[in-house]
């Protein structure tokens, strides 16, 4: 069994043994390197070679969505691997409009409370918890991440907790510069309340 992402890149391919009947090919949701997979939808494709050699394979595919993977980026409202749009409007109503996957937007969740001055970045998953969190720059440029509850978008600031982060850069460009990979927000910023 073969599992593709929509890009149509192999995420894992499992394979089974000789066995005659009926047969189950099960998926984990990760992928050939043992991560789980981005939020979303999948294609799969079974072949089953017949058991005696005789005649032609037998094929079978279809989709499937995994909502609880790994967070897909800038999905905050519903898991379902499709980025969404922040805007910030001069009422201080901070709205999440979800992404349809093609090229349009879809139903609206808003929340008050929000300084009009704030910058917004949808930046992904700062802990373990495989949900995308927001780092927001305040005018007295103070930067906090707020971890609205996986799948959900950010509701009203009065409801959403912070954190207080100081950015390593340090660490961040070392990594990008001489280990070629990503930054791991884990990695490279320090915790502390207030």
């Amino acid at each position: 069994m073969t599992v593709r992402n929509t890009a149509g890149a192999t995420v894992r391919t499992l394979s089974g043994s000789d066995a005659r009947g009926l047969q189950t090919a099960d998926w984990d949701g990760k992928d050939s390197a043992g991560r789980l997979v981005a939020n979303g939808t999948y294609t799969w494709t079974l072949t089953a070679q017949p058991a005696d050699g005789q005649g032609a394979a037998l094929n079978r595919s279809g989709s499937l969505t995994v909502m609880a993977g790994a967070a897909a980026p800038r999905d905050y409202a519903g898991n379902d691997g499709v980025g969404d749009l922040f805007t910030l409007n001069s009422s201080d109503a901070l709205t999440v409009q979800r992404g349809s996957g093609n090229g349009t937007l879809g139903s609206k969740v808003s929340g008050s409370g929000w300084p009009t001055s704030a910058k917004f970045v949808p930046y992904g998953h700062l802990s373990s918890d495989r949900c995308n969190d927001i780092l927001v720059r305040l005018s007295s440029g103070a930067l906090r991440a707020y971890r609205p509850a996986c799948g959900k978008a950010p509701g009203d600031l009065a409801e959403m907790s912070a954190e207080r982060l100081t950015v390593d850069l340090t660490a961040s460009i070392h990594a990008l510069l001489h280990e070629g990979g990503e930054v791991h927000a884990d990695e490279s910023a320090r915790h502390s309340a207030g």
